[in-house]
């Protein structure tokens, strides 16, 4: 599993773009439910009266950029940009254009995101959102430097802007920059000390460096602040496993589960092995895998139920598609066989498995750091001492 939440990867959240900030609708003539709409957050019902309108007859620029916030609004970026493209057919929009640049990004079409930014900036040139919006869409595209470059222009002119910060420490922490995204990390704290990405994000940091105690101190503290996070709840339960402390871990992601029911997975995959620490029955808590196909995480489910073999994980690992894939789920399925041979006294193999899992260098997965961990509490063999010959 990746971090990045100790999600899956901090670069992935940076390129899915930002989040499109609430709007109100454009006004024109006999809106007036969907402007009500608009206020009290009812965006289905919003989108329903402009499409009526628009079946009525009525067309207009005004019609097709409302449609597009409510379709924005529930995360339906496909058919907002079908608005935003029919509404800058119709008009010449800076907005439209900005807001089109955002969800191409969500659609994760950089190199459109790219030109729309860029055309809007030739109009607004010292636009931090539009600067944030290429930088965004540069990494999608694998152009790492002129990343660097969008936001070091935004924090020159606007030292404490947050989101620059945000994606700067997560660029450096994505690249296992761990002292550049310290200090980020540690600003936006600073700057924003009730936000709690920022205290969650500082806790990635320590939790990738080792330290497990700070880890756990800053996503508590993230906790406190957003209490009903599973993303959040997840990371304190794997900084705790870390640790050794089964039990606290077993709290958090037992709330992980329940808070986030739907896509749990790896909080399950990670509590089955808390319960086989604490030698609890375990099997129930990892669910019944929800088909038969080759998905990644049904694979590890089915794996630690004993239902398929080890060489049947290691084969689904080993031909992922995309290949940029292999990698990681091969440090996953070594972290978890390593722990299965661990729990059952097989030292020697599980030693292996988790160096495996480390030599992957895959610094982005929370397995990769949790291998790392049991590496340290492992005895350490004893050399064995050679027969003397006699003379």
């Amino acid at each position: 599993m990746r971090c990045a939440p100790l999600l899956r990867i901090v670069a992935t959240v940076l390129c899915a773009g930002p989040g499109v900030a609430t709007q109100a609708a454009q006004s024109s003539d006999n809106q007036y439910p969907a402007h009500q709409y608009f206020a009290e957050g009812r965006y289905a019902a919003a989108e329903q009266e402009f499409t009526r309108e628009l079946a009525s007859g009525r067309s207009g620029a005004a019609i097709y950029y409302n449609r597009a916030l409510a379709r924005v609004n529930q995360q339906n970026y496909l058919g907002a940009k079908q608005d935003l493209d029919a509404h800058l057919a119709l008009v010449t929009s800076l907005p439209a254009l900005t807001l089109r640049a955002q969800v191409k990004l969500s659609l994760a079409d950089g190199a459109g995101a790219l030109a729309d930014a860029e055309a809007a900036l030739e109009s607004a040139a010292h636009s931090s959102e539009l600067l944030l919006v290429c930088a965004r869409a540069r990494l999608l595209l694998g152009r790492i430097d002129e990343a660097r470059a969008d936001l070091a222009r935004i924090l020159e002119r606007e030292p404490q802007h947050i989101a620059a910060l945000t994606a700067r420490g997560d660029l450096a922490l994505a690249q296992n920059e761990i002292a550049a995204a310290e200090i980020d990390y540690q600003k936006l704290a600073q700057i924003a000390p009730r936000e709690p990405d920022a205290y969650y994000k500082l806790g990635l940091v320590e939790f990738r460096r080792l330290d497990f105690t700070a880890a756990i101190r800053s996503f508590e503290q993230a906790a406190r602040l957003s209490p009903d996070s599973a993303q959040i709840e997840r990371a304190l339960g794997s900084a705790k496993y870390a640790a050794a402390d089964f039990v606290g871990a077993r709290e958090n992601l037992q709330r992980a589960v329940k808070l986030n029911v739907g896509q749990a997975t790896y909080a399950r995959l990670l509590l089955y092995l808390v319960e086989q620490r604490l030698s609890s029955p375990a099997l129930d808590v990892l669910g019944v895998p929800p088909g038969d196909g080759p998905d990644w995480t049904e694979q590890l489910v089915k794996f630690l139920r004993h239902e398929i073999s080890e060489d049947s994980l290691f084969l689904t690992a080993q031909n992922m598609v995309p290949a940029s894939e292999r990698p990681g789920r091969l440090c996953e399925a070594h972290f978890y066989l390593g722990s299965a041979r661990l729990i059952a006294g097989d030292l020697e193999a599980a030693r292996y498995h988790l160096r495996e899992a480390d030599r992957s260098k895959q610094f982005a997965y929370t397995e990769h750091t949790l291998a790392r961990a049991e590496l340290r509490r492992l005895p350490v063999p004893v050399p064995t001492q050679p027969k003397r010959t006699r003379r």
